[in-house]
């Protein structure tokens, strides 16, 4: 008896606590609102009809690199099955919210992201506003928009047997070991691919599962404007036109069409596909997942956005290296382009082939998602007047770091076929250690 009238004493204490903090709105400490600037903006001058496109994020987030497994492969599944069961537990209350608001046309339309434990909506301001009062909610902003990569046409002498910068990445020296890229599967983030072209067709790894178009415009790899079939044949095109131009001839390769065929992305569209890239038959027991993503594409842009952080990390995490082009907007210093500059990102610069860097290549330092400045890129490969895969069974030659992303892709690729059981932190000390060391010594931007 005693102890019950113990607890019930507390109980009507804290009662009375609260009612006094709820009555005192001094003592009440108010939520930040979870609304980006921008986006508040935005809604401010929107009119009550509009129906506007946002992500919601979550608070509660997996924190991925916590997660273990016995192995490789277990680790990754056991990162999807979290992931799912994070999002499923805790958007609950919003994804029953949306339901209802859709069936009376205030909400467009809504696709939960389990992958950053988000939802991406089309609606009116007056249900993102309600949304933000979730106590699960941390953040909304809007959907980005921006377009793809341009890359400078370029003219090159004709060659003959290898090309000049496959050999320059001593990609050569590893198919004589027998390295070639076999067992390999990587990934294209970009405008697509023309995998009707000789030298993609037998590599593309096929099935439902090596195809992913979050604009709904294409079943099969297609690509309208070239610059995803220019990347490729970097990373896994062989000799069919006369000379060598891919790094890794024998590897496989699937591909997310991030741009839609106006050249158009959204930031809502690419987590899907970085969601997409972790489970891409959406069994998490079977192992189809790439082991490398080549990301020739930026915000379009110098400067810092954490956007996609989150989802390289969880990427990074299971297992899956990422190469970024770090961007072409230089020669000033502290150029680097989002998401090239973020924290786990394997960044690209651009070299000739005489190993000089090109121009505009951009620079660092970088102070992106990090307290103390480092330095950008991370390492530089050849970029100028590449000689590649282009759209209808063509080739030709263009420039950028867009170009040279791939042949980074394409060499782990190759060590994955030596070692296939490499970390992405051990893939990138490997190439960084043994790599040559231009200009001065050490690292350098």
């Amino acid at each position: 008896m005693k102890k019950k009238l113990g607890l019930s004493i507390i109980a009507l204490l804290l009662l009375n606590l609260m009612l006094s903090l709820s009555s005192n709105p001094a003592l009440v400490q108010a939520r930040p609102s979870p609304i980006d600037p921008e986006l508040a903006k935005v809604m401010a001058q929107a009119s009550s009809t509009d129906q506007l496109d946002v992500i919601v994020f979550l608070a509660d987030e997996l924190d991925t690199t916590k997660v273990s497994g016995r192995n490789k492969d277990e680790k990754q599944k056991n990162i999807i099955e979290q992931l799912r069961k994070k999002s499923d537990d805790t958007q609950v209350v919003i994804r029953r919210l949306l339901k209802d608001r859709q069936v009376k046309k205030e909400v467009t339309k809504f696709t939960p992201i389990w992958l950053r434990n988000a939802v991406a909506l089309t609606a009116t301001k007056a249900i993102i506003t309600e949304a933000a009062k979730l106590p699960e909610v941390g953040k909304i902003v809007q959907d980005a928009t921006f377009f793809a990569p341009q890359v400078d046409l370029a003219s090159a002498p004709a060659t003959v047997g290898i090309e000049n910068n496959i050999s320059l990445v001593n990609a050569p020296d590893l198919w004589n070991l027998g390295y070639q890229g076999q067992n390999v599967v990587v990934a294209s983030f970009d405008t697509g691919v023309d995998y009707t072209h000789p030298e993609l067709q037998s590599r593309w790894r096929g099935g439902s599962d090596s195809w992913y178009d979050p604009y709904a415009q294409h079943d099969t790899p297609f690509d309208k404007s070239g610059h995803g079939t220019w990347t490729m044949g970097v990373i896994v095109g062989g000799n069919a036109g006369g000379t060598s131009i891919g790094v890794a001839p024998q590897a496989q390769w699937i591909a997310a069409k991030i741009f839609n065929d106006l050249g158009k992305a959204t930031a809502s569209s690419i987590h899907l596909a970085y969601q997409w890239a972790l489970n891409p038959g959406g069994n998490p027991a079977v192992r189809d997942a790439p082991q490398v993503i080549n990301n020739s594409w930026s915000y379009n842009a110098i400067g810092c956005s954490l956007e996609f952080a989150q989802d390289i990390t969880n990427l990074q995490a299971a297992g899956i290296s990422q190469i970024y082009a770090a961007g072409n907007y230089g020669p000033n210093s502290s150029t680097g382009s989002s998401p090239a500059n973020n924290p786990g990102a394997f960044s690209v610069g651009e070299i000739n082939n005489s190993s000089l860097v090109v121009n505009n290549s951009s620079r660092g330092p970088n102070s992106c998602g990090v307290s103390t400045p480092v330095t950008y890129p991370d390492i530089v490969a050849p970029g100028l007047s590449i000689h590649s895969t282009d759209l209808y069974g063509f080739y030709s030659n263009n420039s950028g770091t867009s170009l040279s992303a791939p042949h980074v892709t394409g060499a782990v690729a190759l060590l994955l076929s030596a070692f296939p059981n490499l970390t992405p932190a051990q893939l990138k000390a490997a190439l960084i250690s043994t790599a040559n060391d231009l200009g001065v010594a050490g690292a350098d931007n």
